[in-house]
């Protein structure tokens, strides 16, 4: 029964260390997470709009999309933060590397999760304006270069659409 107690008093003890690791990461990636988080609601709003203005009605699986999409990008976020906080503790008790190094390479992974999901985000953005105002030439020039060329900046990217165009061009030969 003492075996038992130690270690269930281990266990708490490392669920708290792992608590108070989120706790201390979070505060540098919450502005991220806020700026994130009002860049999902606009798109929100603006997918409503241009939907509205195309005559199509609101449908509640979309919405559920939007929140689906929203909640896979929060377990991702979350589930980032506590490997990198255990991967901290871990070395932190094992003398193996520096627990701070740990937790600014966390800071980093996150702070480019956050990136590129906010560039989701915004690019989803430019096309619901767009939808929703199609003659305007600024935000046709603001969609075309996130959508197109950003991706053509990117190497492997352009290669993988470019294969991609290759290969549905030999299936609509067929």
């Amino acid at each position: 029964m003492e075996t038992l107690n130690k270690i269930g008093l281990a266990c708490i003890g490392v669920l708290a260390a792992i608590l108070q690791g989120c706790i201390n990461s979070i505060e540098p990636v919450l502005y991220a997470l806020i700026i994130f988080s009002i860049v999902t609601l606009l798109d929100l709003f603006t997918g409503i709009q241009a939907s509205k203005f195309e005559g199509k009605a609101i449908e509640s699986r979309p919405m559920r999309n939007c929140f689906r999409k929203w909640l896979i990008y929060i377990g991702v976020f979350v589930g980032t933060m506590i490997i990198g906080v255990i991967l901290s503790l871990l070395a932190a008790y094992t003398n193996a590397a520096d627990g701070a190094t740990a937790r600014g390479l966390l800071l980093n992974i996150l702070k480019w999760q956050a990136i590129v999901a906010t560039y989701i985000e915004v690019l989803s953005i430019s096309e619901n304006l767009h939808r929703r105002y199609p003659d305007n030439v600024y935000l046709s020039i603001i969609y075309y270069v996130l959508s197109v060329q950003i991706k053509n900046q990117i190497p492997l990217l352009k290669e993988y659409f470019a294969q991609k165009k290759a290969n549905k061009d030999i299936n609509n030969q067929k």
